[in-house]
């Protein structure tokens, strides 16, 4: 008679094993560490040794574990712009059957632009990691030149915007000098020499002092086109500005410019440009 707490060893290879529960004699069988032809001896037998086969009745039932759960396949990502615009769904090509895993340097690449979510990328493969990459680096890219087209036309609007006001005081300065002669018709010429000099009120005096004393009108920041490719250091990796881009020059370091855009400034060759 066997109890719950009924020691076994068992005899393969030549070598004594044990002791073993009932419940461990049995998980052995299933994983095949122990085969029903190898020995076995209890308190009880005496000094014999039996095959495991001729006591499987007094082990316990035979467990079998659950189904595995399946693993879902990531199909799509969604890539969060850091600048507020509506983010982009990608979807992902199919995991080959023999591809391998992604390596643990493409998934910290990720979690580095954006995909905030590790069980997301978990069993994801190495081909489908290099193209997460590649569409994270392009979006950021497209994101990049944006923000440049956005920059350049707030340029061109200061632009505009100083230049309607630099009319607006020239034409203001025009139309009171006009209305100033208008109410002081009376002014007298004198010659110093042969050269005849005019001779103006007090009031156009006053004036002339008044427009002489209106503030300067504030210069448009310097624009800088670049004549050939560059590429730059950004937070999301690296990004390539294309020839004739035009970009904000905020100083000027020996053979260097710099430029600020996105919170950040960014150095770049003089060589690159169309400054001199």
């Amino acid at each position: 008679m066997t109890t719950a707490g009924t020691k076994y060893f068992v005899s393969a290879d030549g070598k004594k094993l044990g002791p073993f529960t009932g419940q461990q004699i049995r998980t052995k069988l299933f994983r095949k560490t122990i085969a029903s032809d190898d020995y076995v001896w209890r308190d009880g037998l005496g000094d014999s040794w039996v095959k495991i086969s001729t006591i499987l009745d007094e082990l316990p039932s035979e467990a079998f574990p659950p189904p595995a759960p399946e693993t879902q396949e990531l199909r799509h990502i969604e890539i969060i712009h850091p600048d507020g615009s509506p983010s982009t769904l990608v979807e992902l090509p199919e995991k080959g059957i023999y591809e391998l895993p992604a390596t643990l340097k493409q998934k910290k690449l990720l979690m580095k632009l954006g995909c905030n979510n590790p069980d997301a990328i978990r069993h994801i493969g190495r081909d489908q990691a290099s193209y997460m990459i590649d569409r994270f680096k392009a979006d950021y890219s497209e994101m990049f030149a944006r923000h440049v087209a956005e920059e350049r036309r707030a340029t061109i609007k200061a632009l505009a915007i100083a230049l309607i006001i630099l009319l607006s005081v020239g034409l203001g300065v025009a139309a009171f000098d006009w209305l100033l002669s208008a109410h002081n018709p009376i002014q007298t010429t004198r010659k110093i020499g042969n050269t005849p000099v005019k001779i103006l009120s007090n009031e156009q005096i006053d004036h002339r002092k008044r427009s002489d004393m209106q503030p300067p009108v504030a210069l448009p920041e310097t624009m800088f086109t670049l004549t050939k490719s560059v590429s730059i250091q950004t937070p999301y990796g690296s990004v390539t500005l294309q020839r004739g881009t035009k970009l904000t020059l905020t100083s000027r370091e020996g053979d260097n410019v710099r430029f600020r855009h996105v919170g950040a400034d960014y150095e770049i060759p003089i060589s690159a440009t169309d400054l001199k």
